[in-house]
């Protein structure tokens, strides 16, 4: 966030601002929904895939962010201290654990040593530095929202 725009960076997103399902939260403990004052600015396509810019018009300046398209989350960031940059996600077998399940690759910067809860469940880690995080779910919490704690 600078200056008040908000870039989401990801991919998936409608190319018409009205398709994208933006869901604005607090980063507490209940991930408290809420509808700040804001003014999509467009759509853009980049090098590194798509980004949604929104010029924030009120005091909201830390949190979480979705982007859902026709009910899939396309993405989802924070910002503030925990910046999610890019989340891939994947299904496939896992050696370690011998079976298949939902693999998220999560890029970003100042992870910290936390977990990663997807939806309402604690998905185990296989890689962490403070840029990258490998995390693996059971299959059906794969396209929850992703949140990485920082402590």
């Amino acid at each position: 966030m600078d200056s008040k725009i908000l870039t989401i960076k990801g991919y998936g997103f409608s190319i018409s601002p009205k398709e994208n399902q933006i869901t604005y939260m607090y980063n507490d403990d209940g991930h408290t929904v809420i509808t700040p004052k804001v003014k999509v600015l467009g759509v853009y396509a980049t090098e590194e895939g798509q980004e949604i810019r929104i010029k924030i018009n009120d005091n909201y300046h830390y949190g979480h962010v979705t982007v859902a398209v026709d009910g899939y989350t396309s993405n989802e960031m924070q910002f503030g201290p925990v910046f999610i940059s890019k989340i891939a996600r994947r299904v496939e077998y896992v050696e370690a654990d011998s079976r298949v399940r939902g693999v998220l690759y999560i890029s970003g910067y100042n992870f910290g040593e936390g977990g990663v809860m997807v939806g309402d469940v604690w998905a185990d880690i296989h890689y962490r530095n403070d840029f990258f995080i490998i995390a693996v779910v059971d299959e059906q919490y794969l396209y929850e929202p992703v949140i990485v704690a920082r402590q």
